[in-house]
């Protein structure tokens, strides 16, 4: 079980569950967290690198982007959204609902979406 996405979304569930002292839904539909009263939907992605470019490999150096998806019908509160880099949380995000795209949105390394970044402070 923790090998598939399943699992491993359920890892980073409680990672942030943890990281805002709030509440985890286990295995609930709609959103993840609780957080005083504000629903939370927690979205994790790895760095993506461009493999082909036209059909043909890519030889420059990636580097890279990092690409959420909003899959559920439900609409949180906020979305804290974890980029990866060598599996390990590189930026994280906690973004109203309002300022996060229908279909998603996708992070280079500066992105206007920085100024959302959580501090755990």
């Amino acid at each position: 079980f923790w090998k598939t996405a399943t699992g491993i979304g359920f890892k980073w569930e409680k990672y942030a569950a943890k990281l805002l002292n709030a509440t985890h839904r286990k295995f609930q539909r709609g959103h993840d967290l609780d957080w005083n009263n504000k629903t939370v939907d927690v979205k994790v992605a790895n760095l993506y690198r461009r493999k082909y470019k036209r059909g043909q490999p890519v030889k420059s150096k990636q580097r890279g982007v990092w690409a959420f998806h909003r899959e559920n019908k439900f609409t949180p509160d906020f979305f804290l959204c974890i980029a990866l880099l060598n599996q390990k949380p590189f930026k994280i995000l906690l973004i109203p609902s309002k300022e996060f795209s229908i279909s998603g949105l996708v992070l280079g390394w500066k992105s206007k979406y920085d100024k959302f970044l959580f501090s755990s402070s």
